[in-house]
């Protein structure tokens, strides 16, 4: 995907900045109590797993960004770099930078989702 690049890009920054949660179970409960403002979920995690973030993620308004395999996400969000499945990344409210930091890659990769579907000529 054209745009897994820059999404792997934010989850280092995230993790170098304290502001990623790794692991379903810490996942999920911070896409409960809303403190998750986007989830990044490897194309090869389980398929119950993309399903049940899904539809945590749906009613909440939280973007969810698949990425081509858990082994670039775990290269992308940890120091070992094993192979990860899913992480959040999360904001603190009192943490105005990291709010701004946060929207701002929203947006970008909100355009970079569109774009990829225009050019694969979907035309929702």
């Amino acid at each position: 995907m054209p745009w897994s690049g820059p999404a792997l890009l934010f989850v280092r920054r995230s993790a170098e900045i304290g502001s990623l949660i790794i692991g379903s179970t810490d996942v999920k409960i911070a896409v409960r109590n809303g403190e998750a403002r986007i989830v990044i979920l490897a194309r090869d995690a389980p398929q119950d797993l993309r399903n049940e973030i899904s539809t945590l993620c749906g009613p909440n308004y939280i973007s969810i960004y698949v990425v081509p395999s858990s082994v670039e996400l775990g290269i992308a969000a940890t120091i070992n770099g094993g192979p990860i499945p899913i992480c959040a990344l999360v904001a603190p409210d009192q943490d105005d930078e990291l709010q701004d930091l946060i929207r701002s890659w929203e947006v970008i990769l909100r355009a970079i989702w569109s774009l990829h579907f225009y050019l694969a000529g979907y035309n929702p």
